[in-house]
């Protein structure tokens, strides 16, 4: 941590400002050490907060976003103020196209976001739910290379023999366990240092074997007392969804800043007198929290200003060449698995927008693009739906579309399967899709021929919904096992069948980005038809 290199002032301004400002003793008076002061005054300190950050190259046609520019910002900071930190709130490791492939069968599972993270100086991180789509070996890994500190209060590791213990990192060649909570030590120009106490919560979304969650309230509380009995104040870094944020802001009202994550767009809320800042995935946008300490009084100040990540900010070559090395090896990884990654294979007049902000919480032309190439590779079914949270490009595809393209806007890939439903159960799932998950990855992106009214109607060609009629559709393999959020139920309740597909190069594969690719190509009818419909939305 950068901390560390600013105790030696801090001791030397306190020498210095202390011995300042002693007052001469006046005759037959004596002075006690306990009696000397410093002088008043605040205290200023900066945190520069990311989340939900996947891509570390610039998005929009290089527009927007990358690493490389945040290191710049950081940078200006510390210029500014030495006592600048950055903290990153979750997700970074996954999910993106860099890290679901494999280099000699090796995953890369988030090498390059942890290169980068490095590279720019992030300073503090808490799990997020994407931290765990890794494997168990690639997140110890990962996590053994993350020079930023981890804080987690409410993660375990569940071991192969069941029991719980911290996560670890390595510090100085040892294992460390990753802690509740950390202090940071703020100098100041005077003789005062200020610290500052760190708690990391994680939402209890993603269930893998090898995690376990405590409750996320009692173990909020717990890390809270222990930080705060060891520090002036008390900041939370956390990937939760809004609401649990405002849970844990009324649960702790002494508890002053929430850092979050998760939702993927700029937040800015106070409940209480807790305030609560997210911002936009992809570092898209950072928040500059600008926070002014009052020792006297305990008041804390805070002004947070939201920056844009920009074209017009200067990258930082060193963040830029690790960027530039990773994109090479992709490019090689994605011929290795059979793909041509500047082949164009379509081209899109108007932009397709697989922003997240966008595919979470409507229908876009991309989403429904990926929907009709499912719908096209299954010529039986009425419908197609998807997981929003399938399209993980966050970005505007517009020109000649690449098979690259395609690999980012599906990186997950997966098979489609075909299933018959009864109308009473797609109500159901059309009501959870399109209005409980609203702005989460189980929102769904539906074909253009289906249609839910304001007034909750469901329209399918045209006609109304039959809730005593069987329904052809399809879907991907990943919901129908039921592993997205408030669509469990579909697990062992709908019986289904994988496709047959010919994929890529002719080759047999069931895989969501071959038929998204083979679907772009094509020149049918049914594609014209289905994809000028989605063009209209």
């Amino acid at each position: 941590m950068r901390a560390t290199y600013l105790l030696p002032l801090g001791l030397a301004a306190l020498l210095t400002a202390c011995q300042a400002t002693r007052q001469p003793p006046r005759a037959g008076q004596d002075v006690r050490p306990e009696q000397l002061t410093c002088p008043p005054g605040p205290i200023e300190f900066i945190i520069l907060q990311l989340n939900d950050v996947y891509e570390i190259s610039p998005l929009d046609g290089g527009r927007v976003g990358g690493m490389a520019r945040v290191a710049t910002v950081l940078q200006h900071l510390e210029a500014k103020n030495p006592n600048t930190i950055a903290v990153l709130s979750g997700d970074f490791l996954s999910p993106s196209l860099i890290s679901s492939i494999r280099i000699d069968g090796v995953p890369i599972a988030g090498e390059q976001m942890v290169a980068a993270m490095n590279a720019a100086g992030i300073d503090y991180v808490t799990f997020g739910n994407h931290e765990f789509d890794v494997p168990i070996g690639s997140l110890q890994r990962r996590l053994a290379e993350l020079r930023a500190t981890v804080v987690s209060s409410n993660v375990k590791h569940r071991t192969v023999d069941g029991s719980l213990a911290p996560f670890v990192q390595i510090r100085g060649g040892q294992e460390v366990p990753i802690p509740g909570h950390v202090v940071h030590t703020f100098a100041a120009s005077s003789c005062r240092e200020l610290e500052l106490g760190l708690i990391g919560l994680t939402l209890s979304f993603n269930l893998a074997d090898y995690v376990h969650y405590d409750s996320l309230l009692e173990a909020g509380r717990r890390a809270y007392d222990a930080a705060r009995a060891e520090s002036d104040l008390v900041f939370a870094i956390t990937h939760l969804k809004v609401h649990e944020d405002s849970t844990l802001a009324r649960h702790i009202p002494e508890l002053r800043f929430i850092m979050g994550g998760h939702e993927h767009e700029d937040t800015l809320a106070t409940v209480g007198d807790v305030t609560i800042a997210k911002v936009d995935a992809n570092a898209k946008t950072v928040y500059i929290h600008w926070v002014t300490y009052h020792p006297e009084t305990g008041k804390v100040d805070v002004w947070s200003q939201l920056m844009p990540i920009t074209e017009d900010i200067k990258p930082d070559l060193g963040v830029e060449s690790i960027v530039r090395v990773w994109e090479a090896k992709v490019n090689d990884a994605v011929r290795s698995m059979g793909y041509d990654p500047e082949k164009p294979i379509a081209q899109f007049g108007v932009p397709y927008d697989g922003h997240e902000a966008s595919v979470r919480t409507k229908p876009t032309n991309l989403g429904q693009a990926v929907a009709c190439a499912m719908l096209h590779a299954d010529s039986t079914a009425a419908f197609a739906f998807l997981n929003s949270g399938s399209i993980r490009v966050d970005d505007r595809l517009s020109g000649a579309i690449t098979q690259r393209d395609v690999l980012r806007a599906v990186p997950f890939g997966g098979a489609i399967v075909h299933a018959s439903i009864s109308g009473t159960m797609l109500d159901s799932i059309l009501h959870i899709g399109l209005v409980e998950n609203i702005g989460e990855g189980g929102y769904l992106q539906v074909s253009p021929n289906v249609t839910r009214g304001d007034d909750g109607q469901v329209v399918i060609n045209g006609a109304a919904l039959e809730r005593d009629r069987l329904y052809k559709v399809v879907l991907p393999k990943f919901l129908s096992d039921g592993r997205e959020s408030n669509l469990e139920f579909l697990k062992g309740l709908v019986e289904y069948t994988e496709l047959a597909l010919t994929g890529v190069d002719n080759s047999q594969r069931n895989d969501l980005r071959d038929v998204v690719i083979q679907y772009l190509a094509s020149k049918s009818e049914r594609w014209e038809e289905c994809g000028a419909t989605a063009r209209r939305q």
